[in-house]
């Protein structure tokens, strides 16, 4: 330490520290760009551009998903009790598994209650499941546990609804037992109920 002070010092007194004159050379400025160059750029910018709007926009609603929202309450089931109608519900669905079946006994607000969910989404999580389903085979049996289901208000993209949970097993082919558990919304106007919500664990989550 007493050797790097000594050192310190003895720099301070040899005096100031003296500039080497000189100058600094200018940095010679680029050419031109050719009009080719300058188009190359231009649409370049405007490929990103495009590739950045195109993100921001919502995926088209796929051709499967249109034809299921079509067919939304169209099916011809006991729908006046609601534990009754889920049990109609999933053993019709059950006996093939075709999705086509469950979305049209679906409410049309299954398609856009709840999270920001796409319905091309919605969609294939239905399909995944009934496909994971199919393997066990068709419904022998479905029992809703709350039998008379009770029955509230919800209020569901911004209306206020009747609506009903209705819960219970499905007993499969191959022996399997499943849970479901399932949320009913009744129109308005015909009185029928539909699906909004439907989980059987673990095949549709």
């Amino acid at each position: 330490m007493r050797e790097l002070l000594r050192r310190a010092a003895a720099s301070v007194d040899r005096g100031q520290v003296k500039l080497i004159p000189g100058s600094f050379r200018p940095v010679q400025p680029g050419r031109t760009l050719t009009r080719l160059e300058r188009g190359l750029m231009l649409l370049l910018a405007g490929g990103l551009g495009l590739a950045v709007w195109l993100y921001t926009q919502s995926a088209p609603i796929s051709a499967h998903a249109a034809y299921y929202q079509s067919l939304a309450m169209t099916a011809r089931l006991d729908s006046s009790s609601p534990g009754a109608y889920t049990e109609s519900i999933l053993l019709a669905s059950g006996s093939d598994w075709r999705p086509a079946t469950l979305f049209a006994c679906a409410h049309p607000a299954f398609w856009n209650h709840g999270p920001a969910v796409h319905p091309n989404a919605r969609a294939r999580r239905i399909e995944a499941g009934l496909t994971r389903l199919a393997e066990h085979g068709p419904v022998l049996r479905a029992k809703a546990f709350n039998t008379p289901s009770p029955v509230g208000l919800e209020t569901i993209n911004g209306v206020v609804r009747i609506t009903c949970r209705v819960a219970g097993q499905l007993e499969l082919a191959d022996g399997i037992v499943a849970r479901f558990a399932a949320r009913l919304v009744q129109d308005g106007q015909t009185k029928h109920w539909g699906i909004v919500d439907l989980s059987i664990p673990p095949f549709v989550p």
